[in-house]
């Protein structure tokens, strides 16, 4: 049986570098991320610090519509490469960082860092790989990944147990930046169109924005990620606070995420290939409520393993989903600027919604948390059915 479709030479060794890279990625993923912000509340964070750690993420998307202006007539691959490198190099400092602040400052400093590299990553998949087999491939690479980390984050927990963050976030830190390395080996076509000489800082928005339909995906998203993200917070302080979770079994909760997220890299890239990243949205958009719902009445630690693990088999069909819609509306020179506007909203609700709940978690109660997320999610599924096509009515562009 033919696991990969066939392949031009070019698209082929990117695959393989790709994967790679990825491959290496996984560990890094695997060992740092799923523990941050419980190793920032086993450290004495507050509430609103880790709210904070939380939100890192969405605070560096925000910018991601500027950088987009600078990938347009450029080769991407450096702007994938170096602030991988920078960003992840960051937690290289681990070993000496043991207080909240600087704990939070260099989680903070990692996703401002790394925020750079998607609108190039997503306008690398559109360059190198053939439109037909996009998410296929992109859900190959995300499988390697997530296999990684399966067996990453369950041995990181115990580690994490016996030698604390330092050391493994380090050693985990080093296999991103070789990551990043190794994807620098991507050799991507000459630039379509010549690099502009001041990009606005607005571009991003003003050509995304006038698309109607991605106009509306935009606010669906918004209003659904507003109830996930507000969860982020919740969840680490109901792991610790509640369940007092140990390290060990939030390396298990998180190797129960990376796998679900490979048998949704599998399921989706396929299907998205064949029908829209819009249905995918839709579909998902219907069970994301089911959470918060969970944690709500979750007694103990095991009872969180069915949302880290639909957590997972969701995050990959929204990876594969976002990537494969912007693809799919925006024009062929536009790719990375669609990215960059959706990025960057992803931002604004991903600072706001933590920082809020972390205030609501210091005045009420933690759970109370969920299921107000759970009315935004549900809200969301509603909007989405309601305004969004399941396929893209009009293709920006034939591919």
């Amino acid at each position: 049986m033919q696991i990969l479709p066939p392949l031009r030479p070019s698209a082929r060794r990117a695959f393989v570098i790709d994967f790679r890279a990825g491959i290496l990625f996984g560990v890094f993923a695997g060992a740092v991320i799923p523990f941050l912000a419980v190793t920032a509340r086993r450290i004495g964070a507050s509430p609103l610090e880790v709210a904070i750690v939380t939100s890192a993420p969405a605070i560096g998307m925000i910018l991601t519509a500027y950088w987009a202006t600078f990938v347009m007539g450029r080769n991407p691959i450096p702007y994938v490469v170096w602030p991988a490198v920078v960003g992840r190099s960051m937690f290289l400092l681990a070993p000496f960082v043991h207080t909240p602040p600087l704990f939070v400052a260099m989680v903070m400093t990692h996703h401002l860092v790394t925020s750079m590299l998607m609108p190039p990553y997503t306008e690398t998949v559109r360059l190198m790989y053939p439109s037909d087999r996009r998410q296929t491939l992109v859900g190959f690479i995300r499988v390697g990944v997530s296999l990684v980390g399966i067996v990453t984050a369950a041995i990181a927990g115990r580690l994490l147990e016996s030698y604390g963050h330092g050391i493994v976030f380090a050693v985990g830190a080093a296999f991103g930046v070789a990551s990043a390395v190794v994807f620098g080996g991507i050799r991507a076509p000459a630039p379509e169109s010549p690099a502009p000489r001041r990009p606005p800082l607005n571009d991003a928005w003003r050509a995304s924005w006038a698309d109607p339909t991605f106009r509306r995906l935009l606010l669906v998203v918004f209003v659904y990620g507003f109830g996930a993200w507000m969860t982020n917070p919740a969840v680490p302080l109901l792991l610790v606070d509640e369940f007092n979770a140990t390290d060990a079994q939030v390396g298990l909760l998180a190797a129960a995420h990376a796998a679900a997220q490979m048998a949704g890299f599998l399921l989706w890239g396929r299907f998205i290939d064949r029908h829209s990243g819009l249905r995918v949205f839709r579909l998902m958009w219907m069970i994301g409520w089911l959470g918060p719902a969970v944690y709500y009445f979750a007694p103990s630690t095991w009872f969180a393993l069915f949302p880290f693990a639909l957590d997972g088999f969701m995050n990959a069909a929204f990876e594969l989903a976002w990537m494969a819609t912007v693809i799919q509306l925006a024009p062929a020179d536009r790719a990375a600027q669609y990215s960059g506007a959706y990025h960057s909203l992803v931002g604004v609700r991903g600072v706001i919604a933590p920082l809020v709940a972390g205030v609501a978690i210091q005045l009420t109660d933690v759970r109370l948390v969920f299921p107000v997320a759970a009315l935004f999610m549900a809200a969301a599924a509603i909007l989405g059915w309601r305004f969004l096509p399941l396929q893209p009515a009009d293709p920006a562009s034939p591919r």
